[in-house]
């Protein structure tokens, strides 16, 4: 199991989540590190918009350099994938990330 995660400071909330479900065999990584790897089950927290794409994506070469990141991550899947996004962060309401518009359409 491989969470992969924009930024590595996301890793101990999320693993303390796992391992309340008994799991142990996880690997935290950041997506730029799963580069080339591949995993049976990829877990993707936090496709929140402001997170992926990040806040600080100006241009539409760096947005579509957002949107390869999140393929390489979901490319890291052979068997399952989830993608996760929070509907809060804190006090704040977020979005899911822009690039999940297609999936959330096909699911409603």
């Amino acid at each position: 199991i491989a969470i992969l995660c924009r930024r590595s400071t996301d890793f101990p909330l999320i693993l303390d989540e796992i391992r309340q479900y008994g799991i142990s065999e996880v690997q935290p990584l950041t997506i730029h590190a799963a580069k080339g790897l591949e995993f049976r089950h990829v877990y993707l927290p936090d496709v929140n918009e402001g997170i992926l794409p990040a806040k600080k994506t100006y241009t539409k070469e760096a947005l579509e350099e957002e949107r390869r990141i999140l393929y390489v991550a979901m490319t890291r899947a052979s068997e399952s994938l989830k993608i996760y996004y929070s509907e809060k962060i804190g006090n704040k309401k977020t979005a899911p990330s822009r690039f999940l518009d297609c999936f959330l359409k096909k699911a409603l």
